[in-house]
């Protein structure tokens, strides 16, 4: 079904653009000794342009919703509904072969994330970040740990004091149950 929509998508971009450049020649031809620019704007202000308004698409709809939220959850004004971000997403998705569920991801931890809450407020400006998220993601995965932990010195030196007590002990009653005993206690 996808690929049906990717296809019908490029029959329409190249009706679209074979129109536009048909245009484009005649203005061409019109304007040759008028010294005017190749776009007229009797092109720019076509009250009907030739492009037609993209399918809706649930994965696309559906995350551009989750941004919004995400977004107005962190106190920020709802990114506009407009074509710019619709066609971000839409490219992530189909040129950047980016997965619905990794975009998900990459939304929910943008939005967490002190820096990146506060630069990421629209889809376009997503898709514009998106390799540098993911690099940022995988990087503080392979992060280890320990370094999360704050180290106590004090309590490493006692649980080591207390496993070499405890070594002794057992010494002590080995030497008991032997019947080998010494001249006073080594604990």
């Amino acid at each position: 079904m996808r690929t049906q929509y990717l296809t019908r998508q490029y029959m329409i971009f190249l009706a679209v653009t074979r129109n536009f450049l048909a245009e484009a020649r005649k203005t061409l031809v019109r304007n040759r000794g008028t010294g005017e620019q190749f776009f007229s704007s009797g092109i720019a202000s076509d009250p009907e342009p030739d492009e037609q308004e993209p399918e809706p698409r649930d994965d696309i709809d559906g995350l551009l919703n989750l941004l919004d939220l995400e977004i107005e959850r962190n106190g920020n004004k709802r990114p506009k509904r407009n074509k710019t971000n619709h066609d971000a997403m839409r490219l992530l998705l189909d040129r950047d072969q980016a997965t619905e569920e990794q975009v998900a991801y990459v939304i929910r931890w943008s939005q967490q994330d002190q820096f990146w809450k506060a630069n990421i407020l629209s889809a376009a400006k997503l898709r514009e970040k998106f390799p540098q998220l993911v690099a940022k993601i995988r990087s503080e995965a392979e992060r280890p740990t320990r370094r999360d932990a704050p180290r106590n010195r004090a309590q490493e030196r006692i649980d080591n004091n207390k496993a070499v007590i405890e070594e002794l002990r057992r010494i002590e009653e080995d030497m008991d149950n032997n019947h080998n005993t010494f001249q006073g206690e080594l604990l």
